[in-house]
């Protein structure tokens, strides 16, 4: 159990005795207190090291092929002198994210390697469209997105409206993240954070960084009904749809 599980079973009995809509209050008061707390907190250089090799655990124990980890582990001085030269991460961000592009491996097959929960999916994942085109260039071979935003930071941004003088919600968060100096990642970075970080169980994410299909609509990561990873177009939230269910991530660059 890590230490947000830890931090919201404290106030369990107390949210039992409430009624449903006080207690997702002050469960929602709580969430966002922690993650205000760790806004202040960096990742240790211990805790760092060994996020490196957790990742490329996770990758092998999913099936990837030994000469992609073989690429990784040889950038691992690169970004743990990358992430030192930044003066380290918050610990509400990711300090780097093995990405594996998709000339290495098909995007079902990248899919396929999504679990959530604990478990896998329960059925093949679902990949919809195709893709047309990266927003930005980016490596031809494994890589290492640095300081990953999961989406968390725009969950509930502008989620009182869809448009904002005639632009998207979604338009409206990318224009917001840019203007930050951060990237928006693509459809298989997207798949990279939801293989490696777990993030579709908490909330879905929209990769910004591609086009799919329709000039500037990104692309969507879900969960579908049955639990099976979900792959499609972006589509716009309704004003009174829980906007709580989809972030944009981003990142800061990459090595």
């Amino acid at each position: 159990m890590d230490d947000r599980n830890q931090f919201i079973e404290i106030i369990l009995d107390e949210l039992n005795l409430l009624k449903p809509k006080e207690a997702q209050a002050l469960l929602d008061e709580v969430e966002e207190r922690y993650y205000l707390f760790w806004h202040s907190v960096k990742w240790s250089w211990e805790e760092i090291n060994g996020l490196f090799s957790a990742q490329l655990c996770i990758l092998k124990r999913r099936g990837c092929p030994k000469d992609i980890l073989d690429i990784l582990t040889g950038k691992r001085g690169d970004v743990l002198a990358k992430v030192s030269e930044m003066g380290g991460v918050l610990k509400k961000n990711i300090p780097f994210l093995a990405v594996i592009p998709p000339d290495y491996m098909s995007l079902y097959n990248l899919m396929c390697m999504i679990h959530h929960d604990g478990g896998g999916s329960v059925d093949a994942p679902r990949v919809k469209p195709p893709i047309q085109r990266n927003m930005v260039e980016k490596p031809e071979e494994p890589y290492f997105l640095i300081d990953v935003e999961d989406g968390r930071a725009n969950l509930r941004k502008f989620g009182d409206r869809k448009v904002s003088f005639g632009k998207p919600r979604s338009r409206i968060i990318s224009e917001s993240i840019k203007g930050q100096g951060r990237f928006l990642l693509t459809y298989y970075e997207g798949v990279a954070l939801a293989i490696l970080s777990g993030v579709l169980s908490r909330h879905y994410i929209r990769c910004s960084g591609s086009s799919c299909g329709i000039p500037e609509f990104g692309c969507d990561l879900s969960l579908n009904h049955q639990g099976t990873p979900t792959f499609g177009y972006a589509g716009e939230d309704s004003p009174t749809s829980p906007t709580a269910r989809w972030g944009t991530p981003s990142c800061c660059s990459w090595i």
